[in-house]
């Protein structure tokens, strides 16, 4: 199996310009990653199901490119590292985040990670 990498989308579900995916492509294949965050999902019920239509559009996206996307439910720091050794990935790619929580949940992430995260 070649070398694998993640793409961690969180709140950036498009695959036409983002910076993250074509780092990631220059580096390998890779499977794209959606965590259901429960921390991001306490919203109003319209915007959570705005939210999981535009996963699933983004999962036809990559689907119609012959790719993969997971969607796992949970806690970041647990669920993409439990990605990332599921797949034996070389690195997870994200946007860099710039909120506390996503400051705080990138850190958390990083440190749980068993591969590099780039931001």
């Amino acid at each position: 199996m070649p070398p694998m990498f993640l793409v961690w989308h969180r709140a950036d579900l498009r695959l036409g310009d983002h910076p993250a995916l074509l780092k990631a492509l220059r580096q390998g294949p890779l499977v794209g990653l959606v965590v259901l965050d429960p921390n991001n999902l306490r919203t109003t019920p319209r915007r959570r199901a705005w939210f999981l239509e535009n996963v699933r559009a983004l999962r036809e996206a990559y689907r119609k490119r012959g790719g993969a996307l997971w969607v796992l439910e949970g806690l970041p720091w647990e669920k993409v590292p439990e990605a990332a050794r599921a797949l034996r990935a070389r690195g997870v790619y994200a946007l860099k985040a710039y909120t506390p929580y996503g400051r705080h949940r990138d850190e958390r992430v990083q440190e749980a990670l068993p591969v590099p995260l780039h931001l």
